[in-house]
């Protein structure tokens, strides 16, 4: 909901400003400061949940740069794809080298490790360029099932934590078998918030759940 409402707050404003890079630079050290202080200050941690009623990972600062990110990428997509199709290596690189800074440089727990960090923004970043990058150079793989689960992507989004807690009791049995956890997981989320999102789509009142893209694809359960 707070992706729906900033994105119109923004788009009544200016469009324009998903490309600003300014407004990028200060949107990642909003959201630099804030994970630090909530996982380095417990006076600020203390405060902010004493004020803040929901869970801390809605919080908008803990993923302001991600949001402005994306815009800027989608408003400066062909740039994007260009950079991703010559350098490719360099984000590799980058990514890796994130990824080191976070194991070498950061108290971590390998058991217990959360998104909701400043120390794997990095990271997260030059792996989501990536895979774009990656999925960029094989698009045609299996192109019909890649759309469909982009077109319910936001759906997906906001309906995964309740599938993944119901899931995970029948899942669990393959915890120690680490890929096939993963990819059973991956697969029933995926279709049943597919599914689900699909027979949502038969009324249209649901665009504000499964978002507009849904609206747009050619099938039909009435034929």
């Amino acid at each position: 909901m707070q992706f729906f409402i900033l994105s119109y707050i923004i788009y009544k404003i200016s469009y324009k400003l998903f490309e600003s890079k300014l407004i990028l630079l200060v949107s990642l050290i909003l959201q630099t400061t804030f994970l630090y202080l909530l996982n380095h200050s417990e006076t600020f941690a203390h405060t902010f949940h004493h004020i803040y009623p929901l869970s801390k990972n809605t919080f908008i600062l803990g993923w302001i740069f991600f949001f402005f990110l994306g815009g800027y990428i989608g408003a400066n997509y062909e740039q994007t794809i260009n950079f991703l199709h010559q350098f490719i290596f360099i984000v590799l690189f980058l990514a890796i080298l994130a990824f080191a800074f976070f194991v070498i440089f950061t108290n971590h727990d390998y058991w217990n490790v959360t998104s909701f960090t400043y120390s794997l923004i990095f990271y997260h970043t030059f792996m989501f360029l990536l895979l774009l990058s990656i999925c960029l150079h094989f698009k045609t793989l299996a192109y019909g099932s890649i759309n469909l689960v982009s077109t319910f992507s936001f759906f997906i989004y906001l309906l995964h934590p309740l599938i993944l807690d119901a899931l995970y009791h029948y899942t669990s049995i393959f915890e120690n078998a680490t890929i096939i956890f993963i990819a059973i997981s991956l697969l029933f989320i995926i279709g049943l918030c597919v599914g689900v999102g699909i027979l949502l789509r038969e009324f249209y009142i649901f665009r504000f759940l499964i978002g507009k893209q849904p609206y747009k694809l050619k099938i039909y359960l009435s034929d």
